[in-house]
């Protein structure tokens, strides 16, 4: 624990001191001109311990957990790997942005980057916090800005937000953006000075970081418009339609960062991205393209653009699959639609844009409507317009309570109670991509560490726990190991990301096979190396363990469950390999790790040419049934 805590800390610098002290040096700045009363300096203090909370919650899976927890954080860690390699990723249509911001601090600090993924996410989280505070600190008060901080940082019931800051993915900094966006967009709505040029930079790094974002985004801008321009009608219309014109200046850089990364595509590449969004096989005779597609066949659609826009805009689902849940949404989304007509009538810019953004993701949320089947991520927009509500809700609550001593209880007791149930149930994700998830991120980085030691090859500092000792010991000194273990991907992916290639050291000259058949199995059996072999536990992921997934789509839940446990069944053709290794050849150990994981440590003998088992290779047995 202490070394995971150091990683920690030096990731937090790196972060830090990279875009956390030009926002300091800015605020001392300004600070200096207008030095802060008693009050403000009580408000910062109070900010401080808030963020502080924040990135304290973040950070407690990943100090106990070596996984990262989805899939999608060891592709985005790989494709910062690829940033760091050549300054591009393996994926020609996925935006980059979001991994030059992690891997500008892991160049400048030298980190490992995996060190930035497993404890980067709780940086973005607290950002997302710091924005929310902004906000609402916008509509003049302290205690709901303090408020909605407090509860995007380490409040139970937004835990689902919460958990956005552990581990690693792009939808991070879309989520940190989208507070500081919509009150730059009130701001420019407002007629602010500088309003329009700070929305314009805003909209550009969300358009390099998450595009789909930017898209929610620009449905809530236009349904923003479109009220406004109806609380015009009767006068000032002339002024809405300008500032209109104005904001579709505006979106041009963005639209133009979007267009400019995914010309270089080409159609194959589009086709591909586009059965991901849809789950629809986008042409009648499609040809296997390299990189990610569905795990199950799809159903196909000879139009791709149309199939694409209806898909866009069908309604998938009625509810949240919870009555309670369907109620207190309607409830929530009654509330900003009364909130976005008031502020239209009294001109509260602020107020109009916080409650179109929650009438947007509310509907989103509840109906898939403007969604793709196969992302549909509105509902952490939603919990963010949530907490603007019921921080509000609070303060108007607070106030009037009497007398002063008894309200000030209250707001203690709720907070530590808050906090209390957070530290007990702390936020984090599931290890769906293996049983033993844990055992296998740790010891492929041992093994990289003991080869670039070996080969004495320079690799960034890392503390990680070390090599089991029953598995050093098994280990012959002088010969290079190649880590064995089944595909954690699938071979639909087609090998276009593996976990333990994700998770090693960069530099270290691990060899690493990832097998999806035999032919992949034999590739391990060459002269001069010894096999260190990762079987886990075949485990069925209960499809509702998969929470929100489960709750609004249980066909994709299970789907999703059958697809992971499928992956085990390549385990028989290892073991198959193993039991067919000549004793008179290899030397075998197995070593467990833990309840689920077992590792296999084969050493060729001395003399014998280490060739694989002859004969005809047996078919993948079928992982065992689920408990």
């Amino acid at each position: 624990m202490t070394a995971n805590l150091l990683n920690a800390l030096l990731v937090t610098l790196a972060f830090g001191v990279t875009y956390g002290l030009p926002a300091v040096l800015a605020a001392a700045w300004l600070w200096r001109r207008r030095p802060p009363s008693a009050a403000a300096r009580r408000e910062a203090g109070l900010l401080a311990v808030i963020l502080a909370l924040a990135y304290g919650v973040r950070l407690l899976h990943p100090l106990r957990h070596a996984y990262l927890g989805q899939s999608d954080a060891y592709t985005h860690l790989l494709f910062i790997k690829d940033i760091l390699a050549d300054g591009t990723i393996r994926h020609p249509a996925y935006p980059a942005g979001y991994h030059w911001i992690v891997a500008l601090p892991v160049r400048l600090f030298r980190l490992d980057p995996y060190l930035a993924a497993r404890y980067g996410g709780a940086f973005f989280g607290t950002m997302l916090c710091l924005g929310l505070y902004g906000l609402l600190r916008a509509g003049g008060r302290a205690f709901p800005a303090l408020l909605g901080a407090f509860l995007a940082a380490s409040c139970p019931v937004f835990g689902i937000l919460i958990k956005t800051g552990v581990g690693a993915f792009a939808n991070q900094v879309g989520l940190a953006l989208t507070p500081v966006i919509l009150l730059a967009y009130s701001r420019f709505v407002a007629r602010a000075r500088g309003g329009g040029a700070v929305l314009t930079a805003l909209l550009a790094g969300l358009a390099a970081c998450v595009p789909l974002m930017l898209l929610r985004l620009g449905v809530v801008m236009l349904a923003e418009r479109a009220l406004a321009l109806a609380a015009a009608a009767g006068g000032g219309g002339r002024a809405a339609w300008r500032r209109t014109g104005r904001l579709a200046l505006l979106l041009l850089p963005a639209a133009l960062i979007v267009a400019l990364q995914f010309a270089p595509a080409g159609s194959a590449w589009w086709r591909v991205t586009g059965e991901a969004l849809t789950g629809e096989r986008l042409r009648a005779a499609a040809t296997p393209q390299p990189g990610p597609v569905q795990a199950e066949p799809a159903r196909t659609a000879p139009c791709p653009a149309a199939a694409v826009a209806r898909d866009y805009l069908s309604v998938k689902r009625a509810g949240l699959g919870s009555r309670w849940m369907t109620l207190a949404a309607c409830g929530l989304l009654a509330l900003f639609a009364a909130g976005a007509v008031q502020g239209a009538r009294r001109r509260m810019p602020l107020w109009r844009v916080i409650g179109v953004f929650g009438c947007v993701t509310g509907l989103q949320t509840l109906t898939g409507v403007l969604e793709f089947s196969r992302y549909q991520r509105a509902g952490w927009s939603f919990m963010i317009a949530a907490v603007c509500a019921c921080a509000w809700l609070g303060f108007e609550v607070y106030r009037r309570i009497r007398p002063a001593g008894l309200r000030r209880g209250l707001v203690a007791a709720g907070a530590a109670a808050c906090v209390t149930l957070t530290l007990l149930h702390p936020p984090g994700h599931l290890n769906a991509v293996s049983s033993a998830e844990d055992a296998l991120v740790r010891l492929t980085r041992a093994l990289a560490h003991r080869e670039a030691v070996r080969a004495g090859v320079r690799v960034p500092v890392a503390c990680d726990a070390p090599l089991p000792a029953a598995v050093a010991a098994a280990l012959e000194p002088g010969l290079p190991a190649v880590l064995v273990v089944r595909s954690t991907s699938g071979a639909a992916t087609r090998g276009f990301w593996e976990l333990p290639d994700a998770v090693t050291v960069r530099g270290a000259p691990l060899e690493i096979v990832n097998v999806r058949q035999e032919a992949d199995l034999r590739a391990a059996f060459r002269p001069g190396r010894q096999l260190v072999v990762f079987l886990d536990r075949a485990r069925r992921i209960a499809a509702p363990a998969l929470g929100s997934v489960a709750a609004l789509d249980p066909a994709q839940a299970e789907r999703y469950a059958r697809w992971q446990y499928g992956h085990y069944a390549v385990n028989g053709v290892i073991r198959d390999f193993l039991d067919a290794l000549p004793e008179d050849a290899w030397r075998r150990r197995a070593v467990p790790l833990g309840a689920r994981a077992t590792v296999v440590v084969a050493v060729p003998r001395a003399g014998s040419g280490a060739a694989p088992p002859g004969g005809t290779p047996r078919r993948p047995r079928s992982a065992p049934p689920p408990p």
